[in-house]
């Protein structure tokens, strides 16, 4: 069994409808507008477990993630980008920079970002978290981070091959392929001096007590503060950017409540009891934070999931419903 694919290119549409077409096709995941009178997209996209490639082409275009569009589709995966020629600039909360040919940047979609590419040559992984979380704990400061040591450039090469070669890829090959992407991935990460805001320690010690504790009711701001070694005022501090602390807490909850509802082997529970599981006790409170984090109640998100065909998705948007089951 192959692994699936599609590809897309602009110069074979009509020049009327070129654009509108790519823009349709990422409109689950990002906007995307024109940056300049040359607009070109030309891609092949192929998916593996936990990983969903793209390989494009693109000139005078830009992507981007809104606040509003990030809190609203829920999205938590990574994506990680390997320039192999031409311009790629990219703008996240934390800063901006440029990809020089030969680096490799990841953007974690839990946080606005903005990319624009001009004649750029560039492989795109679409990446589930907790295969990124295996090499660096909740992905922290991941965010707009650009990777140039050599380790990267194994990576690059990897990326390329794994691409090249996608479509001779069965399913167990693309296991084994993922795995050496994974390993190779930790091995580029710990090669790079991490930015500043990666450097927090008492941070992602607090984080790492929330993720340890979301299914805890009594995980309150006093006993996070504790067990992470910071005074209560600190950890406010710390959270001020991700709009606080109950508000990252909720949000996580969230997420992980989200990921029991896609479990089949959670379908025989109610939707009370995967709430209570992700320590949201109050159910009627869960259900409205669910609808207006994700669009939709909870039970209906189920449904839509039990509904969903098991097999490779309809043409036209594969990659959307690739991404979207990474998350």
């Amino acid at each position: 069994m192959e692994s699936a694919h599609f590809s897309f290119d602009s110069l074979k549409l009509h020049a009327g409808e070129a654009f509108g077409s790519y823009r349709d096709l990422h409109s689950a995941g990002c906007d995307v507008e024109t940056i300049g009178p040359a607009f070109r997209a030309r891609f092949q996209g192929h998916a593996l477990p936990q990983v969903a490639m793209l390989e494009r082409h693109l000139n005078d275009v830009a992507h981007e993630r809104t606040s509003e569009r990030v809190h609203r589709d829920g999205f938590e995966h990574f994506t990680i980008l390997a320039n192999r020629e031409g311009e790629l600039a990219f703008r996240t909360p934390f800063g901006s920079g440029t990809v020089r040919p030969g680096e490799i940047v990841l953007f974690d979609t839990r946080h606005p970002q903005r990319i624009e590419a001009r004649g750029a040559h560039i492989l795109t992984f679409s990446v589930a978290r907790e295969l990124v979380e295996a090499a660096r704990p909740l992905g922290h400061g991941l965010h707009g981070l650009v990777l140039s040591s050599g380790s990267a450039a194994l990576l690059g090469d990897t990326m390329g091959s794994m691409v090249q070669h996608a479509g001779a890829i069965g399913a167990a090959q693309g296991e084994r392929q993922v795995r050496i992407f994974r390993e190779l991935l930790a091995l580029a990460l710990d090669a790079e001096p991490f930015a500043a805001q990666a450097s927090n320690d008492a941070l992602l010690r607090a984080q790492l007590v929330i993720e340890a504790g979301l299914a805890l009711p009594d995980l309150t701001p006093e006993l996070i503060a504790q067990q992470a070694g910071v005074s209560r005022s600190r950890l406010y501090e710390l959270f001020k950017p991700q709009g606080g602390v109950a508000r990252y807490l909720q949000q996580r909850r969230l997420l992980l409540f989200r990921r029991l509802l896609r479990h089949e082997d959670q379908a025989h529970r109610t939707i009370a009891e995967i709430s209570h599981m992700a320590g949201l006790r109050d159910e009627s409170h869960a259900i409205r934070a669910f609808r207006e984090t994700f669009g939709l109640p909870p039970g209906q998100f189920r449904r839509r999931l039990m509904a969903a065909p098991a097999s490779t998705p309809a043409p036209g948007s594969p990659f959307a419903d690739w991404v979207q089951a990474l998350s």
